[in-house]
């Protein structure tokens, strides 16, 4: 099922979000005596921490990334090593046989590289019970009922490593779209209280005016950045550093036009894990205090279905 895709209404990143709503309750608290006249109270400070203290604890893209791509690398281990041990099933057939035997046709192993994940599984389970009916012939090419079980085991574990990446996968798009949700609520809340100290010091006291500003919307120079590139086997994005930067946001996009977010931070390099595989279109920008600058260049790659 396809899940409504979430946007976000702030233009800087999750961690300076944080860090601007620890600042602003002490702004708050600070100027309460001349705030309270619109309703702000300490009740309704505490309450904006609260909201800021359970965003910044919310897991962020890249926890969730790192053990995805943790359960990817495992997935695959476990996938070569299914390979291996069809090829070894094979090699006895044609020790026994002879090679292009019927045997070791009934294997069906030729093109094993080209398989989908499901294809492999299916032809490793046909495998193992094709090799069970010849183990009485096999016995002399090291064939053994323990050989045999040790296969059915490494493609059950094949099977749940397989299914544990997919539901990991699927669960981030959920975790990704319940955390710009809260980030949106948070930024109202931040919104909110700003317009209030900003009508307050508007005309009495620059300095605290400009304490309410969040941030403004020109980079003023900033360029945009370089030599992004898409590393598919460490599935790492990366690009150069560009001078007078503070952050960076990275994006994604299936087909060139709807894009999202996929990385905000001070690194210029990152492990994104697309959601689907296929065609994949990536951009980025620098940040600094003036706002975003423009986007690089469109990187346009093939990342391998989800495995």
């Amino acid at each position: 099922m396809a899940i409504e895709k979430e946007q976000r209404n702030y233009n800087i990143t999750d961690p300076e979000l944080c860090m601007y709503t620890s600042n602003l309750c002490m702004y708050l608290t600070r100027d309460l005596s001349e705030l309270s006249i619109f309703g702000v109270t300490a009740p309704k400070i505490a309450a904006l921490k609260a909201l800021g203290d359970a965003f910044e604890v919310f897991p962020s893209d890249g926890v969730l990334l790192a053990y995805i791509t943790g359960l990817a690398e495992k997935k695959n281990s476990l996938m070569e090593l299914v390979k291996e041990q069809i090829r070894n099933m094979a090699t006895r057939c044609q020790l026994k046989w002879g090679e292009n035997s019927w045997q070791e046709a009934s294997l069906t192993v030729k093109g094993m590289n080209q398989f989908i994940e499901d294809t492999l599984l299916a032809v490793a389970r046909r495998v193992h019970e094709q090799m069970t009916e010849f183990m009485p012939d096999l016995g002399d090419f090291g064939l053994t009922k323990q050989v045999l079980d040790d296969f059915a085991a490494l493609n059950e574990a094949f099977e749940a490593a397989k299914n544990e990446l997919s539901l990991k996968v699927s669960e981030r798009e959920f975790v990704t779209k319940d955390r710009i949700e809260k980030g949106n609520e948070l930024y109202k809340s931040v919104v909110e209280f700003c317009e209030i100290g900003k009508r307050v010091y508007a005309k009495k006291n620059t300095a605290k005016y400009n304490d309410y500003i969040i941030y403004t919307p020109s980079a003023g120079g900033l360029k945009p950045p370089t030599g992004l590139k898409y590393l598919i086997e460490q599935n790492t994005a990366m690009w150069d550093a560009v001078e007078n930067a503070t952050s960076y946001e990275l994006q994604y996009s299936p087909d060139g036009s709807d894009w999202s977010e996929a990385y905000g931070g001070a690194d210029n390099m990152v492990h994104y894990f697309p959601p689907q595989g296929g065609t994949a279109f990536f951009r980025c920008r620098a940040r600094n205090a003036n706002g975003f600058g423009e986007y690089s260049e469109v990187l346009k790659t093939e990342i391998p279905l989800p495995s």
